[in-house]
């Protein structure tokens, strides 16, 4: 983790002071009780499940009554699992197959071993419910494509990023935030 010397030493903004630590998600080093918030970014598709089990007895640990965690994930394995040999099938016919390996892993290769527990936004939530977080909220995301293509390409990804069920299927991203 990189982060610069001032705020690892604590930094004090508007009378609080602001401390970064660094700690192993299956024990956190804080007492009960102790956050209003607890950020698992990009952490959750990096543990295995009895870990993120750990990791979530974690945080509901150290979070205040009425705290809340939130989550971001990437990425949705429905997508990986189900959408994206389509999608790598049209791009193949489009001429633009070079871009999409077999594996969506392989876009970035350090992926390939340590995502080891990608979720979907059902997945989470039941995690999460399982773990006795309350007022669970999921949804899903993806980044802006940017893409220069057809009106008929067009309407159809956006038909398939906006309506469910596609939308379940072929957003990237996975969000969630539980309360205790």
């Amino acid at each position: 983790m990189h982060i610069s010397r001032q705020v690892a030493d604590g930094t004090e903004t508007d009378g609080q002071t602001i401390e970064v630590s660094r700690a192993s998600a299956l024990y956190l080093p804080f007492t009960a009780d102790t956050f209003d918030r607890v950020l698992l970014l990009d952490i959750v598709e990096h543990l295995y499940p009895d870990e993120l089990t750990i990791a979530f007895k974690e945080v509901w640990r150290v979070l205040k009554p009425d705290g809340r965690i939130i989550i971001h994930t990437a990425p949705n394995v429905w997508y990986d699992r189900y959408s994206y040999p389509i999608v790598r099938l049209v791009r193949i016919l489009m001429g633009q197959g070079a871009h999409y390996p077999k594996s969506p892993r392989a876009i970035i290769p350090e992926n390939l071993h340590v995502h080891v527990n990608e979720q979907s936004f059902l997945s989470l939530s039941q995690d999460l419910r399982r773990n006795h977080f309350n007022h669970v909220k999921t949804w899903l995301s993806t980044p802006p494509q940017h893409r220069i293509e057809s009106r008929f390409l067009g309407l159809i990804r956006w038909i398939l990023f906006h309506i469910p069920p596609f939308n379940w299927f072929f957003e990237r991203e996975v969000f969630a935030v539980g309360e205790k």
